[in-house]
Order: C-alpha cells, then structure tokens, then sequence
C-alpha cells in the first residue's frame, strides 16, 4: 500500500503537467512553525501562512505601488517553469531590509533552498520612508543566496501602517528546464508542436509612477477574480 509521502510526491508530478509553475509548501516546515499550538489554533496559523502566499501573487498584479509590478512580470518569471519558491520576511530597525530578505528566503513556506533560481520576483512593502537603498539592499541579499546567476525584477509599495517596518516578499523560479509549450496547428489537426520558452525578464512596467491596474494592457489576460477584491 502506498504511504503517504509517496502518494504526494506522486500527486505532485502530475501537477507539474498541468501547471506553470508549482510551489510545494512542506507540512513538515509548517510544524516546525506552528508547534505545539491546540489543532484549531494549529489549522489557523497554517492557513494563515498559506494565505500570505497567495495574497501576495495576487497583491503584486491588483495593487498599485511607487514601482509597480504587473501580470506580465508575473507571468515571465512563472510561466511554463515547473518547481517554484515562495517566501516572505518582515523586520524593522537597522538594516530591516537586509534582515527581511534573509528571513523571506528562510520562510517556512520554502520547501527548498533558493540556491540555483535563475529568476525571481521581489517585492519590498514599507512605511513611507522606505527608499530605493533599502529594495537594493533586499535584491542583493536574494541574488547572493541564489548564486548571482539570478535575474531579478523588483517592485516597491507604501504602506504608512507598517511605520518603520519592512516586508520582503520573494517568488523564485528556474530551478528546472522551461517545460515544453503545447499549441496547435492552424489547421485545428490533432498534430501538435512544442516550442520551449525562456522567461523574458523585463523591468516593472511604469517604474517609479503610481497606477491602477486598469491601466495595463487586455493582451496581460489577467484574471477577473483579481478585481473583485
């Protein structure tokens, strides 16, 4: 009979088939954060992790920032690219940044080491005397983790409640070969022909300027569900 751990492992590389990217977040690392807590306070903290990890990819496409990130930045750093880390660090005080962007890349939502990602999202939330040092700072933590092989965008958003605090937010991808794309013939015959795709890394479109995502382009696709927020 299976265990477990090996219908997992299983169940995931089937998804991978189907997805463009896949972050894998460890029960085992989520203990070790969670404890000894009573199992609904247990449940509570776990999807409360997991919830900041999806808040975040949808936050980085839906919420205007002073260096905006949008679907398209998104996409070219996930898409068709198999394994995936998310990771996400909050300090204040001196050096916050660099505190921060340590804790993200130690994130008990990593299931492995960022160590040989050859893109990443990074995404640096602070009060409003958050500077262009401070998201420097952040990126190059991240990029010597990674092994300075790493292509980085990087977006910066205020948020006045988090004082002097700092939240650095990290999704990192190509850590496997781009998964082949699979598109049809023109004529809609069952033939079909694959094409790889390196991601295109490119800077935050609008940098430094304040806009809604309405402003981004119909050929960006983004999902309806981001707006009903």
């Amino acid at each position: 009979k299976p265990r477990p751990l090996d219908k997992s492992k299983d169940g995931i590389e089937e998804l991978k088939k189907y997805v463009d990217s896949l972050i894998v977040v460890s029960n085992d690392n989520l203990l070790e954060v969670i404890g000894r807590k009573p199992i609904e306070e247990a449940f509570q903290a776990a999807d409360n992790i997991l919830r900041q990890g999806v808040q975040t990819i949808s936050d980085l496409i839906a919420v205007p920032a002073l260096v905006n990130l949008d679907f398209a930045d998104v996409r070219s750093v996930m898409q068709n690219q198999g394994r995936a880390l998310i990771g996400i660090g909050m300090a204040e005080g001196e050096d916050k940044a660099v505190s921060a962007a340590e804790k993200a890349i130690q994130s008990p939502l990593l299931e492995a080491q960022i160590a040989g990602a050859k893109s990443a999202i990074i995404n640096i939330t602070g009060g409003d005397k958050v500077s262009l040092f401070d998201a420097q700072n952040a990126v190059a933590v991240i990029q010597d983790a990674a092994g300075g092989e790493v292509d980085c965008i990087f977006g910066i958003a205020i948020n006045e409640q988090l004082g002097d605090a700092i939240i650095v937010t990290v999704i990192a991808t190509g850590f496997e070969e781009p998964k082949p794309v699979t598109k049809k013939r023109s004529d809609n015959t069952a033939r079909q022909e694959s094409l790889y795709t390196q991601p295109t890394v490119k800077t935050p479109v609008n940098a430094g300027v304040v806009t809604s995502v309405e402003e981004t382009s119909q050929d960006d696709q983004i999902p309806n569900f981001f707006f009903n927020r």
